[in-house]
Formats: C-alpha cells, structure tokens, sequence
C-alpha cells in the first residue's frame, strides 16, 4: 500500500472507532457490561488506541508535545468530556470524572510510548511506506 492508502486506512479505521465508543459510551450499560473487566482500564485502553488511530489518520513525525500534536490530544480529552457531559443527561448512563482522567492517561500512554510504538514492526513497515522517498 501507498503512503496515501495508509493514511486513508486509518482515517477510515479511526472514524468508525469513533463511532463505536461513541455507541458503547451512549447506549445502555447492559451492552457496555457484557465487554468484562474494570471500566477505567477500558477508558485507557480505547483511548490509547483512538490516539495511535489519531495520530496516524493525520501524520506528522514532530515530537508527541510538539504544537501541530497537541491539537490531536487535546480533541481527544475533549471527545472524552464531551461523552461525559452527554452521559449527565442519559437516564441509562452516569456521569464520572475519572473517566475523563483515565482518557486522559490513555492519550499520555500513547505520547510516552509513542516512539517505541512506531519501531514495531508492523508500524515501522507503514512508517517506511508513509515517509517520503528523497
């Protein structure tokens, strides 16, 4: 694949990704508790996934706290505060700030790891691929 069908891959992949915590955090929690174990480590685990999915749909090699990155963190601790804002007004869902933290974590994990996430071989290939030839 080209550096370009790369780059839609994830777009499209992040998007539906979306789409589906969007449904899970919306819905009622009879659908979310039939996923097993403890609800913040879900938090940080789809967050570090939309993260990686983000950070790959817009690619731009700068360090993780670089200024073009940030913007990517942050609309992902606002999607989260967004879902939780939401979540007040649901009879079917509660409320709980802690979530918003462990999104928050997840978004971090995925910063600090960032590099050696990249250097595994199945990313390195679509870095390889995505990375313009001199």
């Amino acid at each position: 694949m080209t550096g370009g069908q790369w780059i839609l891959t994830f777009r499209i992949s992040f998007a539906a990704s979306l789409a589906l915590v969007t449904y899970l955090a919306l819905s009622s929690s009879d659908m979310v508790l039939a996923v097993p174990g403890w609800d913040k480590a879900k938090h940080v685990m789809a967050f570090v996934v939309l993260a990686l999915l983000l950070d790959y749909s817009l690619p731009d090699r700068a360090p993780a706290w670089h200024t073009v990155n940030l913007a990517k963190w942050l609309f992902l601790v606002a999607y989260g505060v967004g879902i939780e804002t939401v979540q007040w007004y649901l009879e079917l869902r509660s409320t709980e700030w802690l979530d918003v933290l462990a999104d928050l974590i997840g978004v971090m994990l995925y910063c600090l790891f960032r590099q050696q996430l990249s250097s595994l071989p199945p990313l390195q290939r679509i870095n390889d691929e995505m990375s313009p030839t001199p």
